[in-house]
């Protein structure tokens, strides 16, 4: 592994812009799906992405390892949570069972759940709307979690866009938390 990659989304209005880091890039595995056509550079680590979201054990570890060789220093004492699922109902999160794992070989805080959908969303990989807006009507902080002051790992499995990491750091923000730390397990490049 050669360290965290770094992506820039580009800044909407009224939002400032910011840099999200990830670990790997995941290929599609369709081009085209309704004519079939496979992508070739769907690769190992864009299959394992695919299993992550099964919550197939297997991927599960090769992701925490993976986390675990880009571990940053300054990540230490962080509070680790994750984007939510798009529908408020899906209890079974692969990257909360991966919070879980890592908190107990770093300094972090498990802080999995924390952030919640407050209603459902259209499945952003199968052409749900993927603008800020969409994200920050249905997101929140769980009530009762106290992040004034504290730094935060935010993790999602995967970055298209950037809005739905955006739109939790703007939540977390307005919580009061000191400084986000948004990581993408990995980021989707198509063509």
């Amino acid at each position: 592994m050669n360290g965290l990659k770094f992506f820039d989304p580009i800044s909407q209005a009224g939002y400032p812009s910011l840099k999200i880091s990830y670990i790997t890039e995941y290929h599609p595995y369709w081009l085209n799906r309704s004519s079939c056509e496979r992508n070739p550079a769907f690769d190992d680590n864009s299959d394992k992405l695919l299993r992550l979201k099964e919550n197939r054990v297997y991927a599960i570890d090769y992701f925490e390892n993976l986390l675990n060789e880009v571990y940053q220093e300054n990540w230490d004492g962080c509070a680790c949570m994750e984007i939510p699922s798009h529908d408020p109902h899906n209890s079974c999160n692969p990257v909360q069972i991966i919070i879980k794992k890592i908190v107990n070989n770093h300094n972090l805080f498990d802080y999995s759940g924390s952030l919640i959908r407050t209603k459902m969303i259209e499945k952003l990989s199968k052409g749900g709307r993927r603008d800020i807006g969409i994200h920050l009507s249905s997101m929140a902080l769980r009530e009762n979690i106290d992040i004034e002051d504290k730094k935060i790992l935010l993790l999602d499995d995967v970055v298209t866009t950037g809005n739905s990491l955006i739109a939790a750091c703007k939540i977390l923000f307005c919580h009061g938390a000191k400084e986000v730390f948004p990581l993408a397990l990995a980021r989707t490049v198509r063509g």
